[in-house]
């Protein structure tokens, strides 16, 4: 059998892989970018919140010591790295809404209520 008869194929094949493989890196690195952006915007907003929980209590802490409570919320968020966008006293309740970047984040601390011994 003679090789004379067989007919190549109609297009050249050599480099199809190369190409392949460089679609395929481009797709992975897309990804690997977007999981990367969406892990810092998770990062920010638990930032914005832990510092939102810290300012709160500290200015319920301040409001128990007979303080106004939002001026010390306000000192604990700017050393988080946050400013506060708003704060509100009830009583010894304080419920401050910080702001980090584009993140904002909402939290009320106060005194607990006592149910009493055993309950």
């Amino acid at each position: 059998m003679s090789r004379k008869g067989v007919r190549p194929w109609p297009g050249d094949e050599r480099g199809s892989t190369t190409v392949t493989g460089a679609f395929i890196t481009a797709l992975v690195l897309a990804l690997t970018m977007a999981a990367i952006q969406a892990g810092a915007v998770l990062v920010e907003q638990r930032r914005a919140a832990v510092a939102a929980d810290l300012a709160a209590v500290a200015g319920a802490v301040d409001a128990q010591r007979g303080g106004g409570g939002c001026d010390a919320a306000a000192r604990i968020a700017a050393a988080n790295g946050t400013t506060v966008d708003g704060c509100v006293r009830d009583g010894e309740d304080v419920q401050v809404t910080v702001v980090r970047g584009k993140r904002s984040a909402v939290a009320r601390a106060g005194p607990a209520e006592s149910a009493g011994p055993g309950e």
